[in-house]
């Protein structure tokens, strides 16, 4: 089979994010837009790891371009109305009637036979040569016939299927595959480097801009960061509500940073990169690591009422004797439900590495810290009615 291009890529599990490295061009200039295309192209084809290398105007296609001198035209009689209609008429027909039949309307298409045999099918008479197009008769006011070639000049030039905007600026997208052994990140810092130091040289008034596994990445973290500081807010306001007191919830919230130790700790024992399923991990933890805090502080803080002129030190070690049980079998349970995530798919594997060992680490640190900054400042406890 000819003119086909087969690409083989590996079936994801996700969301489709279009090709892993994409650089959106964008001009004024579509020539300047296309050879910079390419100048890009090529340039990232030579990076190692990258695959599939292609433009958006690879799907451009040529095109014979008329182009009328108006002036004689008119002097001829003929304007450009009367010229564009009659070509379009002969090569793509116009509608001279329909045939109206019990169910529908059927159009009656009249066009020339450019062909130049005696007998063709219909879908075959405008197959022909430009030489034939320019011999067309135009017929003027005065019934003189005027050969189209004596008014137009004939130009091969490319032709776009589509031309892409992006915020009102045209825009010409590069992109590109990864091999196995290729780092998005790494491709992207070199070509971001080769592009800044004048290795690749891109015409004037061409600015370009990193899309793809980069862009969706990046708009991805951020939508996360924005959704912990919004986990973070309410679980502020709960907790408030829950101890009536800022340093309690101060405490409570301390775990939070030192779960993220536990995870890329976890992420580098097992190899997995900080990705988003891993962050995700994360946000997902925030809400979980807090609980083994709230078990101990609520604990201390029932038995200063019950008990107010009870030894801090006392109420500290009782109530973490007390939590101890609960605490260890929560975190176990939990992470041993996530553990059949680590024999599934590789998307998964980082979410599960981020939530099993972030939670092992933090409540290892729990039981340590909260212990010891409160018995150090115990805060104030009101008695609850």
């Amino acid at each position: 089979i000819n003119d086909v291009v087969v690409n083989v890529t590996q079936m994801s599990d996700g969301p489709p994010t279009g090709a892993p490295i994409a650089i959106k061009l964008t001009g004024d200039s579509l020539e300047d837009l296309y050879e910079s295309a390419e100048i890009v192209a090529r340039a990232l084809a030579d990076i190692a790891g990258t695959a599939n290398t292609k433009t958006s105007a690879n799907t451009n296609s040529t095109e014979f371009v008329f182009t009328l001198d108006q002036e004689k035209a008119i002097s001829l009689g003929l304007s450009p109305q009367l010229i564009s209609q009659t070509l379009r008429a002969a090569v793509f027909g116009s509608e001279a009637t329909t045939i109206t039949s019990l169910t529908d309307d059927i159009p009656v298409i009249v066009r020339l036979n450019l062909s130049g045999q005696e007998y063709v099918d219909a879908e075959y008479a405008n197959r022909t040569t430009i030489d034939v197009l320019e011999n067309i008769n135009l017929v003027n006011q005065a019934g003189e016939r005027v050969p189209v070639s004596s008014i137009v000049t004939t130009s091969l030039r490319e032709s776009s299927a589509a031309i892409s905007h992006e915020d009102q600026e045209r825009v010409v997208t590069v992109s590109s595959d990864i091999t196995p052994t290729g780092n998005v990140r790494e491709i992207t810092a070199l070509l971001t480097d080769r592009l800044e130091n004048g290795e690749v040289v891109l015409p004037a008034g061409i600015a370009y801009s990193f899309g793809g596994e980069t862009e969706d990445s990046n708009q991805a973290f951020g939508e996360l960061f924005l959704a912990l500081i919004v986990g973070v807010v309410l679980m502020i306001g709960i907790l408030v509500l829950q101890f009536d007191s800022y340093r309690h919830t101060a405490y409570v919230l301390s775990i939070l940073p030192f779960s993220l130790i536990g995870i890329l700790y976890g992420l580098a024992i097992t190899g997995s990169a900080l990705s988003f399923p891993s962050i995700l991990g994360f946000i997902a933890l925030s809400g979980i690591v807090v609980n083994n805090s709230i078990l101990l502080i609520d604990m201390m803080n029932q038995s200063r009422r019950r008990e107010p002129n009870k030894p801090i030190n006392e109420v500290v070690v009782e109530s973490a004797v007390s939590r101890l049980r609960p605490i260890l079998l929560t975190s176990i349970t939990t992470v041993a439900g996530m553990a059949p995530l680590l024999t599934t798919d590789e998307i998964w594997i980082p979410l599960a590495t981020a939530i099993m060992f972030g939670l092992t680490f933090s409540v290892v640190i729990t039981l340590i810290l909260i212990p010891v900054i409160y018995s150090r400042w115990p805060g104030v406890v009101r008695s609850k009615f």
